[in-house]
């Protein structure tokens, strides 16, 4: 299996809007040179870095006053992140509809995929994760960040590689995807 890029190195590299870490992280020597905010979440380890000033300001304008755990707080960060919009609306639905459950939702378990790439690790739906990839290839199309596998991760079938571009892999773990979980029948 590929080695997966770092979120911190994509950040580093230019192409990654932003990243959130903790205060910890061996990149903080670096990262601290850049634009940030420790004051958005209550926990006091985590930092959020940006590229430019001008993205920090517009955070801070956006996560004003917004509630930390709620559907805005999480649809805010994960776009400031770079994440695909539609991956973005799934993630902070499911965080409200866990605070409403108290517990982890059954259909996060049963319809989400893990996608790593280049940097980037989020969570998406089988429904419409081969749209978000597509997002991503087409957005983030530095030097640097292009020619990395993609990673599809499920808790059936664990770490699938899908070369960069390769749109007909794509399709086929997909399909594998669905197989694994049983929503079409193995041929």
């Amino acid at each position: 299996m590929s080695q997966r890029k770092k979120y911190e190195v994509a950040f580093l590299e230019g192409y990654k809007p932003a990243v959130i870490t903790t205060k910890k992280n061996p990149f903080i020597p670096e990262l601290i040179k850049y634009p940030h905010n420790s004051s958005f979440d209550s926990d006091s380890n985590l930092y959020i870095f940006f590229q430019e000033e001008q993205q920090k300001t517009e955070f801070e304008k956006q996560i004003e006053n917004i509630q930390e755990e709620s559907y805005d707080y999480h649809y805010i960060i994960g776009l400031t992140l770079g994440f695909p919009k539609r991956s973005v609306q799934f993630y902070a639905n499911m965080r409200q509809l866990e605070e409403i459950l108290g517990k982890y939702p059954e259909e996060e378990e049963r319809n989400g995929i893990g996608v790593i790439w280049s940097g980037f690790f989020f969570s998406s739906h089988f429904v419409f994760f081969k749209e978000d990839v597509r997002w991503l290839w087409d957005t983030y199309t530095h030097p640097k960040a292009i020619n990395h596998p993609l990673f599809l991760w499920t808790e059936e079938t664990s770490y699938l590689e899908v070369p960069y571009g390769d749109f007909h892999r794509l399709n086929e773990m997909h399909e594998y995807i669905l197989q694994k979980r049983g929503l079409v029948p193995a041929i």
